[in-house]
């Protein structure tokens, strides 16, 4: 998103030192706060320091007086996050163009059990600012910093912007985390069979063996893989850990009661461990779960 805006004329300028003044002596604390989270901002500093011919301080005190307090703390976050870019270029008469660059970021608050991925609240105020001052613009003409919200940028820059692409995890590396957790998950109850049948006795056996038939089904269900159409379809067949479960299992049970077992069947479980947990990385199926099925 592109805006181009005008340098400051005097009278907007003594506008703009008016609202300044206006802003601080409403709250001091709360203006002097936003100045200071400018200027503990370097990438936000040096946004402000693009515009050739301005006074810096000036700026920062209008963008201050501009943006409340909690969406200055969101927009000088996405900057310092890399969740937003400015580019800013001095062209004829010396009018600024303003480019907004809103890149996807990862960047979340920590997720409970079942929750979908949050914008932090700072960067969630700071967009539904951005998105109520959209509409105006002269209110930003003396603060060139601040145009970048004015509604100029749809028609110049041709694109309406998606206001989540700030703040909300990338739903593809969500999707392979998620992955990931259930074939580490799937490897290391493999592995466990493989150690159980080799390794123990025989009434301990079948209540193992019983726990991690569960842990299997357990583990379907977290991650949401117990879906008709995908079973079905067969697009969750994993032919390849399943020859090699096949072999440890079998290799197990020609060691069980050997002295070998001991010190080779770890190995066969970490083989087996390692092999399927590599080749799920490319090959893994997985099935995106349903909404109400979401594993985190």
């Amino acid at each position: 998103m592109t805006t181009v805006s005008p340098t400051p004329t005097a009278a907007q300028k003594q506008q703009g030192r008016a609202t300044i003044q206006a802003a601080e002596a409403a709250d001091p604390a709360a203006f002097a706060e936003r100045v200071n989270l400018i200027r503990a901002s370097p990438k936000t500093l040096a946004y402000l320091k693009s515009f050739k011919g301005l006074d810096v301080n000036e700026q920062i005190s209008g963008l201050a007086a501009s943006m409340p307090t909690q969406p200055l703390r969101g927009f000088t976050g996405l900057i310092e996050a890399g969740a937003i870019e400015f580019k800013v270029k001095t062209i004829k008469n010396g009018w600024y163009s303003t480019e907004m660059i809103v890149h996807e970021q990862p960047l979340v608050q920590t997720r409970d059990l079942g929750s979908l991925p949050r914008c932090p609240s700072a960067w969630a105020a700071f967009w539904a600012w951005f998105a109520v001052n959209v509409t105006t613009c002269g209110a930003f003409a003396p603060f060139p910093v601040a145009a970048f919200a004015c509604a100029a940028g749809f028609a110049v820059g041709g694109a309406i912007i998606d206001f989540n692409r700030g703040c909300q995890m990338n739903r593809e590396e969500a999707t392979m985390s998620t992955k990931s957790k259930y074939w580490l998950t799937v490897s290391g109850l493999l592995a466990a069979v493989a150690l159980t049948v080799g390794l123990a006795p025989v009434p301990l056996v079948f209540v193992l063996g019983g726990a991690l038939v569960i842990g299997f089904l357990a583990a379907g269900v977290l991650y949401g893989q117990f879906q008709k159409d995908a079973i079905r379809s067969g697009v969750l067949a994993a032919p390849f850990p399943l020859l090699l479960a096949i072999v440890a299992f079998n290799v197990a049970l020609l060691l069980r009661g050997s002295e070998l077992a001991l010190f080779l069947l770890p190995v066969v479980a970490a083989a087996l461990f390692t092999s399927c947990y590599i080749w799920s990385i490319k090959h893994g199926p997985y099935a995106p779960p349903r909404p109400t099925n979401t594993a985190t």
